[in-house]
């Protein structure tokens, strides 16, 4: 259905958009070397503003979407990579405009069901009522898993999905080499930083002696929650 040359001007080509964006592929997106600007630190007015929005969560990220395809982008195109959670937003736009499935529905159907990730879902881990996952801390201040304590759900591309270690362990296994379930040309290229750098599709891609050769590592946040992985392939 996709490929990853697919580009940004290709399929939200009816958004209005700085014309620099048309040729950004979805490739360059994920490795975080489309031109946009680094943005792991949260903008408080940015973030209430899309606090604010209201409706079905494919339209409101194509809102923030065109918030952000409006301004040209700030680094040449392929030069260098900088994080950029916003580009997440955008290729997920893009999956769900060719799909017409959200990015929820295409996450269960492609990626959970499959895995066996039963206890994968969007929004905090745990439940109010118990203690049966950790809970987030702001300082030293234990977070009950509410939705005000993770990302606006708009922003599920960027980080709002929770599993147990277990259903993780499935999701590391598969990039590990370990699980034949999902696509292994997909896993390539995801692990595959190009011309540039050693950023691929969500991974670091570096070598280790204790790895035996390439080993892929990542670690994230929504400000209240932290994880850090490594695999071995």
């Amino acid at each position: 259905i996709m490929a990853w040359d697919d580009t940004i001007g290709e399929i939200l080509g009816d958004l209005e958009m700085d014309e620099a964006w048309g040729e950004v592929t979805m490739a360059e997106l994920i490795r975080h070397r489309s031109g946009l600007p680094e943005d792991r630190t949260a903008d408080p007015a940015l973030f209430m503003r899309i606090r604010a929005l209201e409706g079905p969560l494919d339209r409101q990220r194509r809102e923030v979407v065109s918030w952000v395809l409006a301004s040209p982008p700030t680094i040449p195109r392929g030069e260098r990579m900088a994080y950029s959670n916003f580009g997440y937003m955008i290729a997920a736009a893009m999956a769900e405009t060719r799909t017409g499935r959200t990015w929820e529905e295409l996450c269960r159907r492609e990626l959970f069901e499959p895995l066996g990730m039963a206890s994968a879902r969007f929004g905090p881990p745990g439940t109010v009522e118990r203690i049966d996952a950790p809970r987030g801390h702001r300082g030293k201040t234990p977070l009950p898993p509410e939705p005000w304590a993770d990302n606006p759900a708009l922003l599920g591309p960027a980080g709002t999905v929770s599993a147990s270690l277990e259903d993780w362990g499935r999701f590391l296994a598969w990039h590990a080499g370990a699980d034949g379930t999902l696509i292994a040309a997909t896993r390539e290229s995801l692990h595959d930083p190009g011309p540039v750098g050693n950023y691929a599709g969500g991974w670091m891609v570096l070598e280790r002696p204790w790895g035996e050769g390439t080993v892929l590592t990542h670690s994230g946040s929504n400000g209240v929650w932290f994880a850090n992985c490594w695999v071995a392939p």
